[in-house]
């Protein structure tokens, strides 16, 4: 997994001018709660099963990252390499190395996602026909 971004390079540091992506692998609920610090432990129903928690030696995703994408690579019946978002930054541990990060599993969300994205399809397609409607009465 890929976690992508413009945020610092570390902590306490400026955001990052490049757009820059870090390489993780996804870690279990248990070792995640364990690196987390004690304040972050007590989440009032732990982790859960809409997040996901990934890291690395180096180091994970860090502040200004927050709502970016955790993404994998696929390969489609073409050969061409898509990008497929599993994975939105939440938060975690410092920006060091060996940090680890909480994300927001894409998945558990699938449906309010494709609802919202048919709304707004909707909501876009009205408003050609409209703009279409008030251009053909002038």
């Amino acid at each position: 997994m890929e976690a992508i971004g413009f945020g610092t390079t570390g902590y306490g540091e400026d955001l990052s001018p490049n757009l820059l992506k870090a390489k993780l692998s996804e870690i279990s609920k248990d070792e995640c709660l364990k690196r987390l610090p004690k304040n972050l432990r007590s989440l009032r129903d732990g982790l859960v099963e809409e997040q996901l928690c990934a890291a690395s030696d180096h180091q994970d995703a860090c502040e200004g990252d927050s709502g970016g994408p955790l993404q994998v690579e696929r390969v489609d019946v073409n050969k061409m390499v898509i990008p497929l978002i599993v994975g939105v930054v939440s938060f975690g541990t410092p920006c060091t190395n060996g940090s680890t990060g909480v994300y927001t599993r894409v998945a558990s969300y699938k449906e309010w996602i494709e609802h919202e994205t048919g709304r707004l399809f909707d909501y876009s397609t009205q408003l050609s026909n409209m703009m279409g409607n008030a251009h053909n009465n002038s």
